[in-house]
């Protein structure tokens, strides 16, 4: 468990130097493109020297410092093993990789999960409703599109804990209350299953049934990971299925904000998702194409049939330098066209990138990142087909630290969709989508 502690602080002015407030590197740590300076990371010392070299290879690119505590880059390139060396051999192909890696310093900013997001006008309206002048985001966790297992349209799969902090109008919100099915947890035996669904039967290679304590596809559920901001500010990712009833209430406790997402990408500086997890049935679109069919809501929500095929991919991560990492590939989930990264790869980039701990978050078209600052939103939406602003249930955000708190439910009143703060306009801001 990777963990950082929030702590107030002043506001910088929004042109300074990029910085996370770390010493600059010395020209004895700077990352080494030859193949020999990279080694495996076994130990607390190497993993220090791992991330510094990542660190280096992400200053090599324009850094955008969006503010106190928060910065932005964008690696383009097909060789990834340019950069960061033989490990990342696997990575490398003709066409250029699209990335966006945004480090948060846990430190400087208030992290919450706010929903309704994926939107420019989403994000800039609950920055406004929080005070703050800049922030960042990344989506969610997964969520059902359907029916399967009596889950309801958009509800999040898994185990979350949220609060409706932003409205965008009674006809646009995907979320329209607050959110909490923890006590899931507790109400279901840890062996308790549903059926299998029905018509599918006649493929037993292929587990449908709903682990009901977890509210996570059976098959798939010890690659589960949960990611909780607590009231005291710090964040986590822990594997799901570690916990009984007894240390999971305490945990519940002292979550103020929970989600659960998967596969676990990286744990303890390992990487727990590879190549050979692709060899399961359910982890292979083909296998599932033929049994279901190709449409999302043909298939249990939150399996991973797409493990296998190259997507647009999110993942958020923590680092031994009680840094968030939020990381967006770009690509395109048409199977015409594919592009991205399979969960191997995104595994590995993941650990490339320094994190010791990574939890793989929904892809596809649900995958999006922005930053928004000086009334300008860069890169809401990190996939191939310009406008497509998928608003998606919740997404995990960083703000300015302010005096009200960011991240703390607004009243009653302003949640109620039909007030008139909520259909009015965001004034004076210009939606600018740069890089």
């Amino acid at each position: 468990m990777i963990s950082g502690t929030t702590t107030s602080s002043d506001t910088p002015s929004l042109n300074e130097v990029p910085s996370l407030n770390e010493p600059p590197l010395s020209k004895d740590v700077l990352l080494s493109h030859n193949a020999s300076s990279l080694h495996d990371v076994s130990s607390s010392q190497d993993a220090d020297s791992f991330y510094l070299r990542a660190r280096e290879c992400l200053q090599e690119n324009k850094v955008i410092r969006v503010g106190e505590g928060i910065e932005t880059t964008r690696i383009v390139t097909a060789k990834l093993s340019e950069r960061f060396g033989d490990e990342a051999l696997p990575l490398d192909r003709e066409k250029p990789h699209e990335i966006m890696v945004t480090r948060i310093d846990l430190t400087k900013v208030i992290l919450a999960l706010a929903s309704n997001q994926g939107t420019p006008d989403a994000m800039m309206r609950y920055l406004k409703q929080e005070g703050a002048n800049y922030g960042a985001l990344i989506n969610g966790g997964f969520y059902a599109i359907n029916g399967f297992y009596e889950l309801r349209t958009n509800h999040p799969v898994g185990l979350h804990r949220f609060t409706h902090t932003v409205s965008l109008g009674k006809h646009a919100d995907i979320i329209r209350k607050d959110f909490d099915n923890t006590n899931a947890f507790f109400t279901h035996d840890p062996q308790a299953l549903t059926g299998s669904f029905e018509h599918y039967e006649q493929f037993p290679e292929i587990d449908t049934r709903l682990h009901l304590q977890t509210q996570t596809p059976f098959a798939v559920k010890q690659y589960y990971g949960l990611f909780r901001i607590t009231h005291a500010g710090t964040a986590d990712i822990t594997s799901l299925t570690q916990y009984q009833p007894s240390s999971f209430k305490s945990y519940l406790e002292e979550a103020k904000y929970l989600l659960s997402s998967g596969p676990l990408l990286v744990e303890d500086n390992e990487l727990r998702f590879t190549g050979e997890d692709l060899k399961r049935a359910d982890f292979q679109f083909k296998t599932i194409y033929d049994r279901f069919g190709g449409h999302p809501g043909s298939v249990p929500p939150g399996t991973f049939y797409h493990a296998d095929q190259v997507n647009p991919r999110s993942a958020i991560g923590f680092n031994n330098e009680n840094e968030l990492l939020m990381v967006t590939v770009k690509g395109e989930e048409d199977p015409s066209r594919r592009d991205g990264m399979r969960l191997d790869q995104m595994a590995l980039l993941m650990k490339l990138l320094g994190a010791k701990v990574a939890l793989n978050l929904d892809g596809g078209y649900s995958s999006c990142q922005g930053i928004f600052e000086q009334e300008k939103m860069k890169s809401p939406l990190f996939i191939k087909k310009p406008g497509r602003e998928s608003l998606v249930p919740y997404a995990i955000i960083a703000t300015q630290q302010v005096d009200n708190g960011p991240g703390m439910p607004i009243p009653p009143s302003e949640n109620d969709s039909n007030s008139d703060s909520n259909k009015r306009r965001l004034c004076g801001v210009k939606k600018k989508l740069e890089f």
